[in-house]
């Protein structure tokens, strides 16, 4: 397995896709619960209309990218990735069990969801009551023992949050 880092518009995605051997990876992201898909075949290429006009300047034919709700994923998405990835966006997700049970469902066996967002408690609480005025898609924060919980209910193996700035953390989801 080899994780690709993957988010936002599609740059990520296009930089892992410019290497034929880049494991599937997905992105999550946006305030609407987008997800978008990377794939890396040399010897398949995507429809037309499935190349981002960014990634065919460059010459990468071979990336496909979707666009779907995240909390309800593509039938063809079963056990389609090893690593999904969310930065910054998972507290836009209207029905976060939803979102979480969809990606374990779209995850090969080991394959890890990650989670870039604020957790710890002093920093959600200080923070959502001005990401409520001044986000109009914000949802609401997790803390890092409410992301291992809705990890735990959506059924993943194993479950952990490492701090990576005051306020910010990735919280991970491994598959069984």
């Amino acid at each position: 397995m080899r994780p690709s880092p993957c988010c936002g518009r599609g740059w990520r995605p296009t930089r892992a896709c410019s290497t034929p051997a880049a494991a599937p990876a997905a992105s999550c992201g946006g305030w609407r619960g987008s997800c978008r898909r990377a794939r890396s075949s040399a010897s398949t290429s995507p429809p037309a209309w499935c190349p981002r006009p960014g990634a065919r300047a460059h010459g990468l034919d071979h990336c496909a990218f979707f666009q779907a709700d995240v909390g309800d994923l593509p039938a063809e998405f079963d056990e389609a990735f090893d690593v999904v990835y969310s930065s910054l966006a998972h507290h836009h997700y209207p029905d976060p069990p939803a979102a979480t049970r969809e990606v374990l469902r779209c995850l090969r066996p080991g394959g890890l969801y990650c989670v870039v967002d604020p957790g710890p408690e002093w920093f959600t609480t200080m923070s959502a009551p001005l990401a409520k005025l001044s986000d109009p898609g914000w949802i609401g924060f997790h803390t890092p023992a409410e992301f291992r919980r809705l990890f735990e209910a959506a059924g993943f193996a194993r479950t952990s949050w490492r701090e990576l700035l005051p306020g910010f953390g990735l919280a991970v989801g491994q598959k069984a």
